[in-house]
Parts: C-alpha cells; sequence; structure tokens
C-alpha cells in the first residue's frame, strides 16, 4: 500500500512539473500579451486589445476623461488635433456594441467616470455575432462580471499559444513586423494604432470587399445595445458621440447590399449620429485606405474636424461627410444615397 501511495505520489508530482512547464511557457511567451500588460511587446500576433486597453484603463481610473470606441479602423481616427487632451482609444479588432456597453459598465462600476465618448460604428457593428469572440485569443472580451480566472485559463490551456509562445522562447522564430506594429509608447499614452510607413501592400488587396465567411444579420441585437449604450451615457452624465465609420468603396459596395442603409435609417432613430460613409473623396481613393477595411489617419482627421469644430469642405459636405444624420433627415439622407449608387450603376 505504502508503495502505491509512493507511485500515485510520484505520478501526481510528475503530472504537476509537466502543467507547470505548460503554463509557464504560456505566461511567459504570452503571443497575446494577457499576462504582459503593463509592458506590452510586439510578438508578431495582434495583441488582445480589449483586455490589455480594459486593465490598462482601471488600472489608471482618473487619468482620462474622452474615450473613443470601435473597431480596429476606428484605431487611426487620430485626436491630437481635437480639444481633449486627456483621450483614450478603447478600440480593438471587430470591436462589437455589446463589448462596448459591457466594457463601459465595467468602467462606470469600478470607478472610471468619462465626460465624454465617441462610439464608431459600421457594418461590422450588425454583422458579426459577440459570441463568437468568446474563444477566439484575439478578441476574447474583459470579463463584465469581472471574474479573470476563465479568462486566464482558457490562455494558459490553449495549445496554440503553447507553441506559439515556444517558439517566441526559444528564438526559433522571430517577430514579423507586419503593416499595424504594436508601438509600446503610443499604447499607454493614448490607444492609437500605428502602421509601418516601410511596408508596402501589393495592389490586390484593393480588388475584393473586407468580407468574412461568418458575417449574418443580427440588426435587431446591435441596434438594441446602440440603445442600451446611449442610455447608460445619458444615466452618468456623459456626453455621447456617436459616427459611422468611412467604408472603402468595395466594402460599401457590399455593405449596401447587406442591410447598410436600413441600418443607418433605424441608428438614426436611435441616436443622432456623424455619417463618414457613402462615395466620396476618401471612400473612392485607395490611397486614403490600407486595403478595404481601414482608413489612413488623414481620413481620421478629417473626421475628428467635422466632429469636434464643425469643419467640412464644402465638397464633401455635398456628399454627406461630416454631417449630422438624424430622425428628421435620415430618409433624405438614405435617398441620396441610393441615388449616387444607381449614377454610378449607369456609368454617369
Amino acid at each position: 500500500m505504502a508503495k502505491l501511495i509512493r507511485k500515485l505520489c510520484l505520478l501526481a508530482a510528475c503530472v504537476s512539473a509537466v502543467l507547470g512547464i505548460f503554463v509557464a511557457i504560456n505566461v511567459l511567451g504570452d503571443p497575446y500579451n494577457v499576462f504582459h500588460t503593463d509592458h506590452v511587446r510586439d510578438t508578431g500576433v495582434e495583441p488582445n486589445k480589449n483586455f490589455i486597453k480594459m486593465k490598462y484603463i482601471l488600472k489608471n481610473k482618473d487619468k482620462f476623461d474622452t474615450f473613443i470606441f470601435g473597431s480596429s479602423r476606428v484605431g487611426f481616427l487620430y485626436f491630437d488635433t481635437s480639444p481633449y487632451e486627456d483621450y483614450y482609444n478603447m478600440s480593438y479588432s471587430e470591436g462589437l456594441p455589446k463589448e462596448h456597453l459591457d466594457n463601459l459598465k465595467v468602467m462606470l462600476r469600478e470607478g472610471v467616470k468619462p465626460k465624454r465618448i465617441f462610439l464608431g460604428v459600421d457594418n461590422i457593428s450588425y454583422l458579426v455575432d459577440p459570441a463568437l469572440h468568446e474563444d477566439l485569443l484575439i478578441r476574447m472580451p474583459y470579463p463584465e462580471n469581472g471574474n479573470l480566472i476563465p479568462f486566464y485559463v482558457k490562455n494558459v490551456s490553449n495549445w496554440e499559444v503553447t507553441k506559439k509562445s515556444f517558439l517566441l522562447l526559444s528564438g526559433l522564430e522571430k517577430p514579423e513586423i507586419g503593416n499595424m506594429p504594436l508601438d509600446a509608447e503610443r499604447f499607454y499614452k493614448n490607444g492609437e494604432s500605428v502602421y509601418n510607413e516601410k511596408y508596402q501592400a501589393a495592389d490586390t488587396v484593393f480588388d475584393n470587399p473586407y468580407w468574412d465567411a461568418y458575417y449574418e444579420d443580427r440588426m435587431d441585437e446591435a441596434l438594441e445595445e446602440i440603445r442600451e449604450f446611449r442610455e447608460l451615457c445619458e444615466e452618468n452624465d456623459i456626453e455621447l458621440t456617436v459616427f459611422i465609420n468611412p467604408l472603402h468603396y468595395e466594402t460599401y459596395y457590399k455593405s449596401v447590399r447587406h442591410g447598410l442603409f436600413e441600418f443607418m435609417e433605424r441608428l438614426a432613430e436611435i441616436t443622432p449620429y456623424y455619417n463618414f460613409t457613402g462615395l466620396n473623396k476618401y471612400t473612392t481613393d485607395n490611397e486614403y485606405f490600407f486595403e478595404t477595411s481601414h482608413y489612413k489617419p488623414e481620413v481620421g482627421y478629417a473626421m475628428v474636424d467635422a466632429m469636434c469644430y464643425g469643419r467640412v469642405p464644402e465638397d464633401l459636405a455635398s456628399t454627406w461627410f461630416g454631417m449630422l444624420v438624424t430622425k428628421d433627415n435620415a430618409a433624405s439622407f438614405t435617398d441620396y444615397f441610393s441615388e449616387q449608387l444607381e449614377t454610378v450603376k449607369k456609368g454617369k
């Protein structure tokens, strides 16, 4: 019996050692930076910005009073020309209204007190189910209930993380610096994304719209989440500005076929918003986009001018770029875009 107990104890010790090594590799390698939230580094893998930014804000509750929420497209909406000095960009990969709502609830519960919020939406907002993110390490949301244990468990028990971590720790794989490298200083200063000026994308990146096979309509749910977000802001005296991101014309055409105009009209019933999509100087020129998803900072600065200073050049205003859409003018707004599309189809 004593020998059996010793063997079982030895077996338990071996298993514990193996598991300990397994966990240590994942924590130290940590490709998604969830265990390195205080000192993020570029691993060649996009970090889980939702989680990292929430951790940072909750540790710096009084540092910022202005927040910009949205998907990674909003990462290039630079606010350094805005009248707001203490701002932080909360954007992350495929950020959704449900996740922004949950994050705001956590922030308010933990004592973060925003004065103003800018909320960016677009086709992704109503075409992606937030449930898909629950097991995606790059997009796994910050837990709304505040319990981080299940989150960390998923990150240390993932075989893909182990393989990537081992390669990083061993030096067998060097991080590739792509189009959007991680700039730690900029990340903590204001949360904005940066781009690699030396990176040259192939011309073919503009051939097709940015679209994923898992897109499906959940417009009703998304609009209700935006409504709840607006109401939460009102309850806490937070000034809310909603805007629709510019969409590259290829992505715009396909989005129109998948409910974009309906989304824009119904959104106006919930809240006024600034429009930046449609066919205009920026969205019809590849020079203003990295690919058919992300617009460049030059476009972002024009958006800041419109939302913060009311400055919109006449040629852009005539295409509704930077104009405020309300429930009173939403029908005219979408009618204009419908006619614009018909004109383009006819080659005029």
